[in-house]
């Protein structure tokens, strides 16, 4: 289940504020073996856009994700088919306890984007965003991770023909 929704306003013509929020509920239990059972995202974002002039923008957003997991420990069978854990048969019970997996545990995560847009003609734009994210696993662990930094670049290409789009990103 996913729902959510946004709301924005223009001012001085050439700046806009945007603000929004996203549910998303996943159950994870049709997918076989799984790590926890579901997972509940509740997402906060803010968004800051600016153009300059018909050839540069800029942007800047922050967003939070609140995560709640059902089962934050790994169960023996998830971890008897991990192939990143050197756990197999009894190993598996004595680590499971203290151990959570990084993707889907119980965490509140802090990310901040700043982007610029350089569009040279009608057709053709080249986006470039950093990325700083911040996790914090709610439920400490004994073992594995607690928190956690990303750094990351996003380069963007985009070429319009009519109303098709081409994009390139990486």
């Amino acid at each position: 289940l996913t729902a959510g929704g946004e709301i924005s306003y223009r001012f001085l013509g050439d700046y806009k504020v945007s603000a929004g929020y996203e549910f998303e509920g996943t159950d994870r239990s049709a997918y076989g073996v799984t790590k926890v059972s579901s997972t509940d995202d509740n997402k906060l974002w803010a968004r800051f856009d600016a153009t300059f002039n018909d050839m540069f923008a800029a942007h800047l957003r922050y967003q939070f994700l609140d995560r709640d997991s059902s089962k934050t420990k790994a169960t023996e069978d998830a971890m008897r088919t991990d192939p990143y854990l050197l756990a197999s048969g009894s190993s598996a019970s004595i680590i499971a306890p203290w151990f959570s997996y990084a993707d889907t545990a119980s965490k509140r995560q802090h990310q901040m984007k700043a982007g610029l847009e350089f569009t040279p003609i009608d057709n053709l734009a080249f986006e470039l965003d950093y990325v700083f994210t911040y996790d914090d696993f709610t439920k400490k662990q004994e073992l594995g991770i607690n928190d956690g930094y990303k750094h990351g670049l996003i380069a963007d290409i985009t070429y319009s023909i009519g109303p098709m789009k081409l994009g390139m990103y990486g």
